[in-house]
């Protein structure tokens, strides 16, 4: 964490940082994930702006509550969007897409400019064009690619594992049947390095009280 603050915190080229990390999405097969991931880390915005961003504004508005959350912020925000209580979330954890959340706000500037990442776009459009299949990406399966790629729960996916490989993985994954999907992720979890962890991080996902 000590690491991550600093890097928020030093002055970095955010448009050459956005330039690379692009050119490596556009050519997955000659980059390592461990570099896609430095990137973003780098481009992450301190989260403490973000949050006086949010509150100033929330203050100057009508009938808007500001709260911390008690627990971990991913899952209180799905049940938060569950009850209708809000529309959106305003983060650069990319963890909340995958979990359901359906508009992420992940950059706002001054001047009004703001960064959405939509769920809808994103399972009906970016993914399945990418793993070219006509159908959408459920819940589910983005949950499982999330786990490949690494995430807060999980931090790497299998040993020697890259992103050109998950991309392969994942082809051959949506193409499965429901039920031998469920075994292909058994399989993937059994190689695991951390076996017992990877089950844990999949049914934390699965299970969460934020989703029932």
């Amino acid at each position: 964490k000590n690491e991550e603050h600093a890097i928020r915190q030093s002055q970095v080229d955010r448009v050459s940082l956005k330039q690379q990390l692009k050119q490596m999405f556009d050519d997955p097969d000659s980059h390592d994930i461990s570099a896609v991931l430095a990137i973003q880390k780098k481009l992450m915005i301190p989260r403490q702006d973000i949050s006086y961003e949010v509150i100033k504004a929330a203050k100057k508005a009508d009938n808007v509550d500001v709260v911390g959350s008690p627990f971990e912020t991913d899952t209180q925000v799905v049940s938060l969007q569950r009850q209708g209580i809000i529309d959106a979330a305003i983060s650069t954890d990319s963890d909340f897409t995958a979990l359901g959340v359906r508009y992420v706000v992940s950059e706002m500037t001054l001047e009004g400019k703001v960064d959405v990442r939509s769920y809808h776009k994103l399972t009906t459009q970016v993914l399945p064009n990418l793993f070219h299949v006509e159908e959408p990406v459920d819940g589910r399966d983005l949950r499982f690619l999330v786990q490949m790629l690494g995430n807060d729960n999980l931090p790497k996916g299998l040993a020697g594992s890259g992103t050109k490989d998950v991309i392969a993985r994942m082809k051959v994954y949506l193409r499965l049947s429901k039920r031998r999907k469920q075994r292909y992720i058994n399989e993937y979890i059994n190689n695991h390095d951390t076996p017992a962890k990877c089950r844990h991080s999949m049914n934390y996902w699965e299970h969460a009280p934020a989703y029932k």
